[in-house]
């Protein structure tokens, strides 16, 4: 029993001794043997010269470096800083940002249908005229227009309403074609007109494009009930395609109208 047990031990020591052996053998081939790899291990850069701390710093002193990096100076707490204008851009005044401005808030205007002042103001008109040769009765029209929600105002012009914490401002307005554009209650049973101009402006505590669906329904509504015909601001036929210009006129005027309140608070 004792023979085996050392038999075994032999066998046992015998294989991890061939293992170890082998895999020297194999890392021989690859590497090298122990005596030849001694005399190449040698620290990366050995044979560079030391470089001289004393002398100046070769990156500070690059000319190309200080066109990117300028000498360093001390701002004051109160110092306001310089603009930086990367190499290859123009650099923008101060008039010339505030044309850019202007230019962004003031869109392309379509003759008189939509019109805007400096300050931002729009006005969209329609008219509605009687056919060529004849003439709308003055009561006849101020009783369409109060069915549709407007109401005489003591200036002798029609308005549409909107109740607000300030008081009632005007959605818009319907005016008498003819100077002074207003009408007479006195004498409405008498008097007649060509033709009625409806007016909204912006801006207002109001939607001007849901505003100007309201009141091009007024117009159309007025023209079928006396037998007229809505055109634009300038007497020309109102198209389906002017209409849709209009309203995109009214989309951009109230994307504006939202930067300029983000910006402002």
């Amino acid at each position: 029993m004792d023979e085996l047990r050392w038999t075994l031990l032999i066998l046992g020591a015998l294989i991890v001794a061939g293992v170890y052996g082998y895999s020297r053998l194999q890392d021989w081939r690859k590497d090298g043997t122990p005596w030849k790899r001694s005399s190449q291990r040698r620290e990366p850069f050995a044979n560079e010269a030391e470089p001289d701390l004393s002398g100046p710093d070769p990156l500070l002193d690059d000319p190309e470096d200080n066109d990117i990096v300028g000498p360093a100076r001390v701002v004051s707490a109160t110092e306001e800083p310089e603009s930086v204008v990367p190499a290859g851009e123009p650099e923008i005044s101060a008039t010339d940002d505030a044309s850019v401005e202007a230019t962004e808030s003031e869109p392309e205007v379509a003759g008189d249908q939509v019109a805007h002042s400096a300050g931002g103001d729009k006005v969209v008109v329609l008219t509605v005229m009687a056919p060529k040769g004849t003439r709308f009765s003055a009561q006849d029209l101020v009783r369409v227009l109060q069915s549709s929600g407007l109401r005489l105002t003591e200036q002798g012009v029609l308005r549409r309403g909107l109740d607000t914490g300030q008081g009632t401002v005007a959605l818009f307005t319907a005016a008498n074609i003819v100077e002074p554009g207003t009408f007479d209650p006195d004498s409405l049973e008498t008097a007649t007109t060509p033709g009625i101009a409806l007016i909204m402006q912006l801006p207002g505590p109001f939607d001007g494009l849901a505003t100007f669906e309201q009141m091009l329904t007024t117009a159309q509504r007025t023209a079928e009930q006396l037998g007229g015909v809505v055109l634009d601001g300038r007497r020309c036929d109102l198209t389906t395609q002017s209409i849709e210009h209009i309203r995109e006129e009214l989309l951009e005027y109230r994307r504006r109208a939202h930067l300029a309140s983000r910006r402002g608070a």
